[in-house]
């Protein structure tokens, strides 16, 4: 069995100790080898996505070749098609999530983006996953500054949006009426009403957005993370 992905993993890839991409496997499930006396499971899941998106790569070349000669065209087709039903069959395998039969068939038919969808599924590529924690995150600490006073909360604020910041319209507007707060034009009350109101339609955005993912993903020893803000009692982000 594979375990489930640690809230520390995405903490650690929040502050770029742990790469985002491939998740982590413990002793639970374990790939042996006579060679090594180590778990080989994470270099499998290495190993094997690299060789699908490979292949994926060349089914998006294939799809674009010319072959007047139709006999070979059909045999390169053939070839590449089952070169993905086992690629695929063994990433699956090595990332402990179902596998149907139209993985590599969709993979040939809709190469990189086919390959993708499906690490996305078996939780390889958890870039999706991963803005969303981010997002939520980050409405966290927006939603504890809104909390206090305008002084010097808005400071805080200001701090925190100097930072690399989820990409959305609700919070791109925040920063806007944030300036306007920093420039006299917009009272403290109002900006914190209106940001709420924000927030909260991100988040409703986000809700949707992770409905959808789960729908997805079809690893079974997946467990969708709890967000945490680490935070103290004043109000103020630590």
């Amino acid at each position: 069995m594979c375990r489930a992905i640690s809230r520390q993993w995405y903490y650690d890839c929040l502050n770029g100790k742990q790469k985002i991409g491939y998740r982590p496997m413990d002793e639970e499930f374990t790939i042996t080898s006579t060679e090594f006396p180590y778990n080989m499971a994470q270099w499998c899941v290495e190993k094997s996505s690299s060789l699908v998106r490979e292949l994926a790569e060349l089914a998006d070349i294939f799809r674009t070749l010319d072959i007047a000669d139709k006999e070979l065209q059909e045999r390169m087709q053939t070839l590449l098609h089952g070169a993905l039903y086992q690629a695929t069959k063994l990433l699956s395998f090595s990332c402990g999530s179902m596998y149907t039969p139209d993985d590599g068939t969709r993979v040939f038919k809709q190469g990189v983006e086919g390959f993708n969808a499906i690490c996305t599924e078996y939780c390889v590529d958890t870039s999706t996953l991963y803005n969303i924690i981010r997002s939520r995150e980050f409405i966290s600490k927006c939603d504890l500054l809104l909390s206090g006073n305008r002084a010097p909360n808005r400071t805080y604020l200001h701090d925190l949006f100097a930072a690399p910041v989820p990409k959305s319209p609700e919070l791109e507007e925040i920063r806007e009426q944030l300036e306007r707060v920093s420039m006299g034009e917009l009272d403290w009350p109002t900006f914190v009403s209106h940001s709420r109101e924000l927030l909260q339609q991100l988040n409703q955005h986000l809700d949707a957005e992770e409905i959808e993912l789960k729908k997805r993903l079809r690893n079974p020893h997946f467990r969708y993370p709890q967000t945490q803000t680490p935070h103290d009692s004043e109000g103020q982000v630590s």
